[in-house]
């Protein structure tokens, strides 16, 4: 699935939410797609249309310079919405992606795997 995004935001440690490392992403369409984690939680939580998620620890991600591409196994696809893959594609190359691989660092730090090819 492919999602134009129209904001991003995340955080390696949102205070508000008990530290919850997270990047949300609204479609220009209103889709909205996040990965997060707790700091004490071996878990990815990953999240699709508001607010139907599922938590695994077999969650791929690949940030590029203008998109970044995350893959689900055929089990998590099915409690989500069907897709295992998502690629978010970026408004403008470059805006806020240092943020986003900080916080993709957070929510992948010792468990799936993440990518860094920016």
């Amino acid at each position: 699935m492919k999602i134009q995004a129209a904001s991003i935001s995340a955080s390696i440690s949102d205070a508000e939410y008990d530290d919850l490392a997270y990047v949300y992403v609204r479609g220009h369409d209103g889709y909205v797609f996040s990965l997060s984690r707790q700091p004490d939680s071996p878990l990815i939580e990953v999240m699709v249309q508001e607010q139907i998620n599922c938590k695994t620890g077999e969650v791929r991600a690949k940030l590029s310079a203008t998109s970044l591409h995350v893959l689900v196994p055929g089990y998590v696809a099915e409690q989500l919405s069907g897709e295992s893959e998502y690629e978010v594609v970026f408004a403008q190359s470059g805006i806020g992606n240092h943020q986003i691989h900080e916080a993709l660092g957070a929510i992948f730090l010792g468990v799936g795997s993440y990518e860094n090819a920016l």
